[in-house]
């Protein structure tokens, strides 16, 4: 998952020079269960507290 939110973190900071939050980071997580159903599997709560150690 770090990998899959590593090149929006540095595109985004490239253009604007602003990183962005855990909050905005949560939306992209709940689009990316749509996409990639083993994502679902996973304990929710396990892949929150991973975007948040990443922030």
């Amino acid at each position: 998952m770090y990998n899959h939110f590593l090149r929006p973190t540095t595109d985004i900071y490239a253009e604007s020079k602003k990183s962005l939050r855990y909050k905005e980071w949560a939306k992209l997580l709940t689009g990316l269960k749509s996409e990639f159903e083993w994502l679902k599997e996973v304990n929710s709560q396990a892949l929150q507290q991973t975007l948040k150690d990443r922030t």
